[in-house]
């Protein structure tokens, strides 16, 4: 069973891993954005900026053109019910379903190459997974629930052992290079009078450093009994040597290098942003989607040199389904004169950016429900 503060419909849509600042209702507040150009280390007692600025010098359309499109398997049982996360390597397509824990592997027209885990807390088996990266020539899986946070993989399925790590609650999202691991902590770890959502480790599990604040939002609405206490699903991406860290209930992105100092943050927020409201905690499901319709959430972040393009979603009532929104900057700092920024409705699920112009979208097909793997070309309108 899911963490109580897990157990509501936006779990699919927040734990993607695409690949979880008091932010003030409905108001556009000062944008004193830290240059992310030049380190500026916060100490641990000392809490940034939460502040963020709606719409800044405006904003253009982000074109999407579709160029390519394959399903995932030939028939129902081959395809996945709930991308977690998408991994393109070469001439392989490796996908989590998080629903049916499962770890799927394809060739690159769709065809299904290998199929393996089953729910359960043995060795190869899955609890609540959530991202999957890939270090060399082996898969990584972050399981939320599971007492083994990292499972390791071969490329051909093959489980071969797994390692654990301090997180008492979890981790959301994770990022993995040859020597250091750095999570998006689900509960968030305490120092001095601050609390962090995202946690620097070595290979072994020993803490390096802690890093992104914790959105004060978080603590004020538990306290309060509000629902948006219940949205902490952090994220954390990487784009050569920084390291971009969001939080659902604000835009804010949190910038670090990867030490684990704070370098700055960007602070603009789409036009389309409407904050979270207070609303009283419910385990209501038509409460919960009402809630969820009210509000966009920052649910995840591909970034790149320079630039960052945010996902958001919010639930559609009358769709019945989640809208996926982009967000879309070539610049980290609203100073610069000339940063382009636009926006655009996603056409199905964001799960990777490749470069810095083409989109992957997961889709479902109308008719056989097969899910699908789209290219789309995007570009800034002027």
């Amino acid at each position: 069973m899911l963490p109580a503060r897990l157990r509501c419909p936006l779990i699919v849509g927040v734990l993607v891993a695409l690949v979880g600042c008091t932010a003030r209702d409905g108001a556009t507040s000062r944008g004193n954005e830290a240059d992310a150009s030049a380190p500026q280390p916060a100490s641990p007692e000392q809490p940034i900026d939460f502040h963020y600025e709606v719409g800044g010098n405006g904003e253009s359309n982000l074109a999407l053109k579709r160029v390519s499109t394959i399903r995932l398997g030939a028939r129902i049982d081959e395809t996945p019910t709930d991308v977690r996360s998408l991994i393109v390597q070469g001439r392989r397509i490796f996908v989590l379903d998080g629903k049916m824990r499962r770890l799927r592997g394809y060739d690159i027209a769709g065809k299904l190459v290998f199929n393996v885990g089953k729910w359960g807390k043995d060795d190869g088996e899955m609890d609540t997974p959530v991202a999957l990266k890939m270090q060399g020539d082996t898969l990584m899986l972050l399981d939320l629930s599971h007492v083994d946070h990292v499972k390791l993989y071969s490329l051909d399925g093959e489980y071969l052992t797994a390692r654990v790590f301090p997180l008492p609650e979890g981790a959301t999202s994770f990022e993995v290079s040859r020597e250091r691991m750095v999570f998006a902590t689900l509960s968030g770890r305490q120092k001095y009078s601050l609390s962090y959502a995202m946690m620097g480790t070595d290979n072994h599990g020993h803490v390096l450093w802690l890093g992104c604040q914790a959105d004060p939002q978080y603590a004020a609405s538990d306290k309060a009994h509000e629902m948006a206490s219940k949205y902490a699903f952090r994220t954390v991406a990487s784009s050569a040597d920084r390291l971009y860290c969001i939080q659902p209930l604000s835009p804010l992105v949190q910038i670090y290098d990867t030490l684990g100092n704070f370098v700055g943050a960007f602070r603009r927020a789409p036009t389309f942003y409407k904050p979270p409201t207070h609303v009283a905690e419910t385990q209501n499901v038509k409460e919960m989607l009402q809630y969820e319709s009210q509000w966009t959430l920052h649910a995840g972040i591909f970034a790149f040199p320079g630039g960052i393009l945010s996902v958001y979603q919010t639930y559609d009532l009358q769709r019945g389904a989640m809208n996926y929104l982009l967000f879309r900057c070539d610049s980290l700092t609203t100073a610069t004169p000339n940063a382009r920024c636009a926006t655009a409705k996603s056409p199905g699920q964001p799960v990777g950016l490749v470069g810095t112009d083409t989109l992957l979208v997961v889709g479902r097909d109308d008719k056989t429900q097969i899910a699908t793997l789209s290219r789309y070309l995007i570009r800034v309108g002027r």
